[in-house]
């Protein structure tokens, strides 16, 4: 249900990283920078979207962070290089079915976001109401979190959504990408300085799904979404 998040970048730095948001110049070439190392897990991120036909995916920047040991620039890419994912609705109608919900899933104590020490599992300070253990997984702040899960009371509201609807199903496609992608990217997203929202595509793509943002009144609050390709 939850993914792998920046495991393999802290076993390459042994902490997590952490962005900072910076007019970065072109280099040498004329290439526009998304991002540049600048200390052992430290990152300048350019404060405005890559130009047109170039993007910056946060899944590109993992990669060079773990396969190169984020050396130099990571540059904008071009659209067959930058690992951007098309956003198109399955086939299989039944993609937009609410899950079953588990019972005792929300945080034994304390409430989300909450800071966890070691990425990975087993974190006490991820023990759930069963006695099992959510996720720790890196930011982009430098800190790690322990992931909500799915059916914690965290999205109640979600849940309440689900319910309303006779054949237990999500609302549309975008309801259900705007929960899938802030669900797949939560630890990175909600820890993202605010450069992150415009220079990091799958970040953007949130933003431009977040009906609450943008003053649409079908959606009660700005949930962090579950669901899980």
């Amino acid at each position: 249900m939850f993914i792998v998040a920046l495991l393999g970048v802290i076993g390459a730095f042994g902490q997590c990283p952490k962005f900072v948001c910076n007019t970065i110049p072109n280099d040498d070439d004329g290439n526009a920078i998304c991002a540049r190392k600048y200390t052992t897990n430290e990152y300048y991120l350019r404060d405005t979207a890559c130009p047109s036909g170039t993007y910056c995916t946060y899944e590109g920047l993992k990669d060079w962070m773990v396969d190169v040991g984020a050396t130099g620039d990571y540059t904008c890419k071009s659209e067959s290089q930058s690992q951007k994912q098309e956003y198109t609705e399955p086939t299989d109608p039944n993609y937009i079915l609410c899950p079953t919900r588990l019972f005792n899933k929300t945080l034994e104590s304390g409430s989300h976001p909450k800071k966890c020490p070691n990425p990975g599992s087993n974190n006490e300070e991820c023990k759930l109401q069963d006695g099992t253990y959510a996720d720790c997984e890196c930011g982009l702040d430098g800190e790690s979190y322990c992931v909500p899960d799915a059916s914690s009371n965290y999205y109640s509201d979600y849940w309440s959504e689900c319910s309303d609807d006779s054949y237990w199903k999500l609302k549309s496609y975008d309801h259900y990408l705007f929960w899938h992608l802030k669900q797949k990217y939560w630890p990175q997203y909600i820890s993202s300085v605010s450069c992150g929202r415009t220079a990091i595509y799958e970040f953007k793509t949130i933003d431009e799904k977040d009906y609450i943002q943008n003053g649409a009144a079908e959606l009660v609050l700005p949930l962090i979404g579950l669901f899980l390709f």
